[in-house]
């Protein structure tokens, strides 16, 4: 039966090649993410408060939560 075997092949290789998409766009996201903090890290270089620091990180990356 080699039609069943090149069949369920080609269907691993599909999920195996969707699991790196998605594992990609994930990466791209956090590396955006990285990138955006690095650049505020820059741009506060000069204040001495930390707190300020965190604050800027919060509000450039807001929570995503539903309302009811």
């Amino acid at each position: 039966m080699p039609g069943r075997c090149w069949t369920s092949g080609l269907t691993n290789a599909r999920l195996e090649g969707m699991n790196s998409l998605f594992q990609a766009a994930r990466s791209r996201v956090m590396a955006g993410m990285y990138n955006r903090i690095k650049v505020i890290k820059r741009l506060t270089y000069r204040y001495r408060d930390t707190v300020y620091l965190f604050l800027k990180i919060r509000a450039a990356f807001p929570a995503k939560c539903d309302k009811p």
